[in-house]
């Protein structure tokens, strides 16, 4: 009888053995996570096989059969065959796409990667759901090498691409980062309208990482978009398109663009603003157009002035230049009010009162003597001004500190 004290160390020596080798079992045969890459090294038996095969043969060597038949080597060989790029195995590997064994799904659908066989999209597609995320990183760069990397001897029957971009799109949508980055780039290699189309929508997504791929998935498209967006952009209406493109125009920040997001604006901000009406909320597109504009920097201010600034154009669209003018701060907008303000023809009593608030709103206390110009301006109702002037010297002194003075109310102003 083997004595306890025997029986213990026996078993303290033995135990972390059998522990040892049953972790080194279980981590051979797992996919590393996160890597989206395929698994194990051929065996040199099947790469003899491959290289023995004549040039031109359309069928896979007897050899490569078998081990792709025994569930021992499937996973070896069909990484192996992605390596040499072997044409002559796709059938055999979308088949694979959905076996049972996790890493000879994930062999598989990178192999079809690496092969660029734009057949082999719906079968990728399928497993964008796949419940290993090494799985769906492994289609999202697998459909992103066919996005780029499509033979031209392939004749893409229908609706091939929009398989891509459907699967790019919905790995786009992945709690996985890295994910995320591939399928952001596998959109931008497609260079077609609907990957372009689905990048842009992920612009104003909620989640800021998802909207940074996309931007960095835009930026690999690069600013020769500009053309053509600037052209889509010639008859824009309130709505998501418009948005979409804008938003889009605005990711380069490109001084030429001023012209037409002053378009957009004019279009989105025609409809004329009565004396007295409740103040609408501005469309979408508007606030996303001021934003654009404020991105490119304060030396579009030259612009905005010459183009909107001097032109008799709608009051909503001078509001919308105001609050662009506004971002750029005191030194890039009081000039331009205080010029406007203190001009002897004015057009609109609304826009007066429009540039009197903004230069509230900005703070600079070199305003007062545009506010009191503002005064003396032959208006219809001379006491509506007076209050939004001192309205706008009370928020200058509020930010500065500094006292402003303004010249005493007129007869007339005192009898209403």
């Amino acid at each position: 009888m083997i004595h306890p004290r025997f029986r213990f160390l026996l078993a303290s020596l033995i135990l972390p053995i059998v522990g040892i080798a049953i972790v080194i079992v279980f981590a051979s045969r797992r996919t590393p996570a996160g890597e989206g890459r395929p698994t194990k090294t051929p065996e040199p038996a099947v790469v003899g096989a491959l290289t023995k095969q004549p040039a031109g043969g359309e069928q896979l060597p007897p050899e490569v059969m078998r081990k792709l038949s025994d569930l021992k080597t499937r996973a070896d060989t069909v990484r192996l065959l992605g390596e040499q790029k072997d044409r002559r195995a796709v059938s055999h590997l979308r088949s694979y796409c959905s076996d049972p064994d996790t890493t000879v799904r994930l062999n598989s659908i990178w192999a079809l990667g690496e092969i660029g066989n734009m057949r082999s999209a719906v079968e990728i597609f399928m497993r964008t759901a796949d419940p290993e995320p090494e799985v769906r990183l492994a289609v999202a760069v697998a459909l992103s090498k066919l996005a780029a990397e499509t033979d031209p001897s392939d004749v893409v029957v229908g609706g091939q691409m929009e398989v891509v971009v459907g699967g790019l799109t919905e790995s786009l949508k992945s709690e996985d980062l890295q994910t995320r980055l591939e399928a952001a780039k596998g959109l931008a290699k497609c260079k077609n309208d609907p990957g372009i189309k689905a990048l842009v929508d992920f612009l104003g997504h909620a989640d800021p990482a998802v909207r940074k791929e996309a931007e960095d998935g835009l930026r690999v498209v690069g600013e020769s978009m500009i053309p053509t967006l600037i052209k889509a952009l010639e008859h824009p209406g309130a709505d998501e398109t418009t948005l979409r493109n804008v938003r889009l125009l605005a990711l380069f920040k490109r001084q030429e663009s001023v012209p037409t997001l002053l378009g957009v604006l004019r279009a989105v901000c025609a409809k004329p603003q009565r004396v007295g009406a409740k103040p609408q909320t501005p469309p979408p597109v508007r606030q996303v157009c001021v934003d654009a504009l404020i991105s490119i920097g304060p030396e579009i201010v030259p612009s905005l002035d010459e183009q909107v600034v001097k032109d008799r154009c709608s009051l909503g669209l001078k509001e919308a230049v105001a609050d662009a003018l506004k971002g750029f701060g005191s030194a890039a907008v009081a000039p331009i009010a205080q010029r406007i303000i203190t001009r002897q023809i004015f057009p609109e009593e609304l826009e007066l009162k429009l540039w009197i608030d903004t230069l509230g709103e900005i703070g600079d206390p070199a305003a007062a003597p545009a506010l009191s110009s503002a005064l003396t301006k032959p208006v219809g109702d001379p006491t509506i001004y007076r209050r939004a002037v001192e309205e706008a010297v009370r928020k200058i002194e509020t930010k500065t500190g500094k006292k402003l003075v303004l010249p005493p109310a007129s007869r007339e102003e005192d009898v209403k």
